[in-house]
């Protein structure tokens, strides 16, 4: 969908280098996409002669941004995103620019099953689409092993009550098992006590959720309608909400039991080899 705020956006697109000589052709293919964009203000396109992996290529895209700039959108290339998406971003980055309570403001609106009728707040940060400011960046801390430290009191509420496994990503990011920049800026934000907007109803699609993303599953659990373009009232408020996250904890508790089952089912449906007596 066209965003008619494109017009006045300048737009960085960053292109990561090939995995092996496979990729080249497929990375090529993306570079001549990226440089034949239109409609926007002003288009930068920055390609990396060397794959730096998904951690390395958002971190070192988001600092480049930041040495000119304030603020920042920034919008996966899996990324489908509602008519309304920039100006929703545009007005949180703007009406709350002076506020040293908010994080960042979002697109993506999780399969909660409840319905929103207004933006609402929940603590920390998140990754679908997201837009913050220079100053909130700053505060990131990538070290795992001294977020998991700070972190170590209060790992159930940082877990959403033990809901989510947010604090075993850390782990994970700290036993090099995963490469994750998404989890060191949740929990940054987080222990900074800052917030994130969410829009009542999700204003962008996640492609990638198909197994064929980096991270991703073969089950969506996070399959949602795109959102219309109707008016969102920004809260002048910066506060977490209550009902909002226990529906985040029923969400997490949900898609958890539901991974637990699609595996006891894989177990069952796996073809065990017959087992026969021993002949005497």
């Amino acid at each position: 969908m066209t965003n008619p705020e494109s017009a006045e956006s300048s737009l960085h697109v960053f292109v990561d280098g090939p995995k092996s000589d496979l990729d080249k052709e497929m990375v090529e293919q993306c570079v001549s996409i990226a440089q034949g964009i239109v409609g926007f203000k002003s288009l930068d396109v920055v390609v990396n002669d060397k794959n730096h992996g998904l951690a390395r290529s958002i971190r070192t895209g988001v600092n480049s941004v930041f040495q000119n700039n304030e603020s920042l959108i920034v919008i996966e290339d899996d990324l489908i995103v509602a008519s309304n998406a920039l100006r929703f971003l545009n007005s949180g980055l703007d009406k709350y620019s002076s506020s040293e309570k908010v994080a960042s403001i979002q697109l993506f609106q999780y399969p909660i099953g409840i319905d929103l009728q207004e933006p609402v707040f929940l603590r920390g940060a998140d990754c679908w689409g997201w837009a913050t400011w220079k100053k909130n960046w700053e505060k990131v801390e990538f070290d795992p092993v001294k977020l998991l430290n700070q972190l170590s009191q209060n790992r159930n509420d940082f877990n959403l009550d033990g809901s989510a496994h947010f604090y075993e990503m850390l782990q994970d990011l700290a036993d090099r098992s995963i490469d994750s920049w998404a989890i060191c800026w949740h929990a940054s934000m987080y222990l900074e006590g800052k917030m994130s907007l969410y829009p009542p109803e999700s204003l962008c699609l996640n492609t990638g959720s198909d197994g064929s993303g980096t991270h991703a599953s073969t089950v969506d659990y996070f399959s949602v309608t795109l959102g219309s373009a109707r008016e969102s009232f920004l809260p002048s408020k910066v506060e977490e909400d209550s009902m909002y996250r226990n529906a985040m904890i029923d969400f997490h508790r949900r898609m958890r039991l539901s991974s637990k089952l699609t595996r006891v089912r894989q177990l069952l449906s796996f073809p065990f080899p017959m087992i026969r007596k021993k002949a005497k």
